[in-house]
């Protein structure tokens, strides 16, 4: 018998099965998995609940009935990338993020884009990732791919069509906004290589040259038929709600909905990426950042909708804190996103939100 972290018990290895030993009750004294009950993912979910991340299980060998007693238990700080559901997201979303890349070099080298081609892809990232039920969290382990175009690409698609079935679009809408979303970089495909590719920060000229790629992306998409929606997206995802943005400083009222909607997905996937002048940047200091930084810039009500839902994505995780500590994601707070509620290694429950200087530095790996 072992004192095993939840998050580490392999429900879909055949070989072997967990076996509660004993009763296993909340706080309360409440019943949640009796004794000699074989360990299922439904037992799993209400341990979760019920805020119970460690208990006493036996491991069986289903071949010969017997106990393993060779087992070592998983490390407290287990991620998610060692699970076999993770194994499968990465090699699926790595064969997409293949088509993509190729669909896009077909379009740089022959100028001809295909809106069912490119649907296509677009149908296949939802039906086969975006419903997975840890893809956004699985998104931000995603992060050594050497074409970022294509993977980012692929990133704000799926977080736009996570983000519009948030918002309860009907189909048509929601098609034609991860298509949009798919596509809204497609301008970068006239950016010369060495800005566009360029491994280091770009200078105030080179930047200049970039910020063109939402008019250039407008146009190519005029060409190929594609709609109206998809086209505005390509155009105006780097438009803000205060003027800031480009290319055309637009307020409020003259940025389309579903641009705005792709614009937080691109700075929030763009903010959490690894690139060759930055490190990656954990997903509750991006969310910091974004409280802090970006309401009344990205427009706020939309933008409070994606931050409270992306963030209910990592309750579970395991998170290393800034005075070095491990501690797992239990609730996440709606008044203060960035600062959830933790339980430490040591069973220790944190408020984040009341210590000043006591935050998430990343998740763990």
């Amino acid at each position: 018998m072992l004192k095993i972290n939840i998050g580490s018990i392999d429900l879909n290895d055949a070989n072997f099965e967990w076996v509660a030993p004993e009763d296993i009750q909340n706080k309360q004294g409440a019943l949640l998995v009796p004794a000699g009950r074989v360990i299922d993912k439904r037992d799993l979910d209400r341990l979760k609940i019920h805020g119970i991340g460690f208990i006493n299980a036996t491991k069986i060998d289903k071949a010969s009935g017997a106990v393993v007693t060779n087992h070592e238990p998983e490390p407290v700080s287990k991620s998610l990338v060692h699970t076999q559901e993770f194994k499968e997201f990465s090699v699926d979303y790595k064969q997409k993020s293949d088509k993509t890349r190729n669909i896009l070099n077909a379009i740089k080298n022959s100028h001809e884009m295909r809106v069912e081609e490119v649907a296509k892809i677009t149908e296949a990232l939802i039906t086969d990732v975006a419903e997975k039920q840890n893809a956004l969290s699985f998104l931000w382990f995603m992060q050594d791919f050497d074409d970022y175009t294509a993977f980012h690409s692929n990133n704000v698609a799926v977080l736009a069509n996570t983000f519009g079935r948030w918002l309860k679009l009907g189909k048509n809408e929601l098609e034609t906004l991860t298509l949009a979303a798919l596509l809204h970089d497609v301008g970068k495909l006239e950016i010369p290589a060495e800005i566009a590719n360029k491994s280091s920060k770009l200078d105030e000229e080179e930047y200049e040259i970039m910020k063109t790629h939402p008019e250039h992306g407008y146009e190519r998409l005029r060409l190929g038929d594609f709609p109206n929606e998809v086209m505005r997206v390509a155009l105006l995802h780097h438009e803000r709600i205060d003027g800031s943005g480009y290319p055309f400083g637009l307020g409020d009222g003259q940025i389309d909905r579903f641009a705005k909607i792709v614009a937080i997905c691109d700075t929030y996937d763009a903010m959490s990426s690894r690139r060759p002048y930055k490190e990656q940047t954990d997903p509750f200091t991006v969310i910091r950042k974004f409280e802090r930084e970006m309401l009344g810039i990205l427009d706020t009500e939309l933008l409070l909708i994606f931050l409270k839902n992306i963030s209910q994505g990592y309750v579970g995780s395991w998170v290393s804190l800034s005075d070095g500590r491990e501690a797992e994601v239990l609730i996440i707070n709606s008044t203060n996103i960035s600062k959830p509620v933790v339980r430490t290694a040591d069973n220790e429950i944190l408020i984040l939100s009341d210590f000043d200087d006591l935050y998430i530095v990343t998740l763990l790996r």
